[in-house]
């Protein structure tokens, strides 16, 4: 008989990384409008929405949803080492590509 107790928990505890990696994306892209506000007005230059600065989500290209957790075919179940989880990696590159600072200058 299975449960189904051990996935629900990795699912979940990838939603709470999801969610995590959202928060910081959020947090970065209204900490430089906060810094691209503050500049202009020490210019004393109309301030404007930097394209591209609100909130987005992190999108998972195409309908491709990665796995929560692989194992290495032949590998050793009983190590660490020998699992790899796809879905944070691709959520943590997603991160990373939307934290790109537009020069407006």
């Amino acid at each position: 008989m299975e449960s189904g107790s051990v996935e629900n928990a990795l699912d979940f505890l990838t939603i709470c990384g999801q969610q995590l990696m959202q928060s910081e994306l959020d947090k970065f892209k209204i900490s430089i409008q906060i810094i691209h506000d503050y500049y202009f007005a020490l210019e004393e230059k109309n301030t404007f929405e930097i394209q591209g600065a609100t909130t987005t989500e992190l999108p998972f290209e195409g309908d491709d949803m990665p796995q929560v957790e692989t194992i290495a075919e032949g590998a050793d179940s009983t190590k660490i080492e020998s699992f790899n989880y796809p879905k944070l990696e691709k959520l943590l590159q997603n991160a990373l590509k939307q934290q790109i600072v537009i020069d407006i200058t």
